[in-house]
């Protein structure tokens, strides 16, 4: 967290709101002590929620991410917030990319450097990659607003945040993505791979198959190979409980079994082929990860009400 006290925002000339189909190079940090992170850093990709369409309440990691926290330390403004954001972002600029369905980059690696570092945690640098994007859409937003005004009552910022201003004279700028993307750093990578063989054994035949379908996704011309063994944070409300889980997507194996062998093999050929450790003692090919750990339930009603009002205003927003 910046630990700068702001001046009074800095307005900047207009939103920086880009729709496009064009890859891009971005930088992320991805924190591979989050298994699900790990996960995902091991196949080597990177993915909105709402990047294929998915229904009910799909979530960003980072939103997931804070339900979870909150549903063990209880209900704070940053839960309403993020909701009341979304309402705003619907209301003044509904072309922006949702911050609870898109993935949270950097321009450049010299920007990713500098929020560590304003973070506190320069020790993280290895965390940070740059990745080949292909975006759906992007939004530009200064950072700064989240870290200064996500706990406070005061919603008059919101308009402010999506609007593209800035927060203050060191603004920590952003940028909020819609699509897929290939992640570059590779010694991140092997070792999300290491955490993954040593912890979720079972569950390699299943990374590797991943890792080699999104990579031959174009030449086997197989569009659902880019979601093969994509963990999605998910949340479903009823009787006033928001409960979060998870479901990984293993559809395209069942359908497409000669085009994943195709997929190894050619994995194979480029060296990039991860060895499958199979359980000898289960006649099945592999386990998905346990992630029965990182699910979390909230009994209140009143934040399930607010979330079913966005969820709905959001897909009326698409209709």
């Amino acid at each position: 967290m910046s630990m700068n006290t702001p001046e009074s925002p800095t307005p900047s000339q207009r939103p920086k709101i880009i729709i496009t189909n064009k890859n891009i190079k971005l930088w992320a940090y991805l924190d591979i002590t989050n298994p699900l992170v790990a996960w995902e850093v091991a196949i080597g990709r990177i993915c909105s929620a709402d990047d294929p369409s998915r229904k009910i309440y799909a979530a960003s990691l980072w939103f997931y991410s804070l339900m979870r926290r909150l549903s063990k330390d209880g209900l704070d403004r940053r839960f309403l917030n993020e909701l009341l954001l979304e309402q705003a972002r619907l209301q003044t600029h509904p072309d922006a990319v949702s911050r609870l369905r898109g993935v949270y980059f950097f321009e450049s690696e010299e920007i990713a450097n500098a929020a560590v570092a304003r973070w506190g945690i320069p020790q993280n640098r290895r965390f940070i990659s740059s990745v080949n994007f292909s975006a759906n859409a992007l939004t530009q937003v200064d950072s700064e607003w989240i870290t200064w005004k996500l706990k406070s009552e005061d919603r008059d910022w919101m308009p402010r945040y999506w609007a593209g201003e800035t927060y203050g004279e060191r603004p920590l700028t952003e940028v909020l993505a819609s699509g897929i993307g290939l992640i570059e750093n590779m010694e991140l990578r092997n070792e999300a791979v290491r955490w993954i063989y040593q912890n979720w054994p079972t569950s390699t035949p299943l990374l590797s198959m991943a890792a080699c379908a999104i990579r031959e996704s174009v030449t086997l011309g197989i569009a659902e190979f880019e979601t093969v063994g994509l963990i999605s944070p998910v949340l479903t409300v009823g009787n006033g409980i928001i409960q979060g889980k998870h479901v990984i997507n293993t559809r395209a194996l069942a359908t497409n079994q000669a085009e994943i062998i195709k997929a190894l093999e050619a994995c194979r050929a480029r060296g990039e082929y991860l060895p499958w450790i199979v359980d000898p003692d289960n006649d099945v090919l592999f386990r998905v990860p346990d992630l029965s750990s990182f699910n979390f339930e909230i009994r209140d009603t009143k934040a399930a009400e607010t979330l079913i009002t966005v969820h709905d205003a959001s897909i009326s927003s698409k209709s």
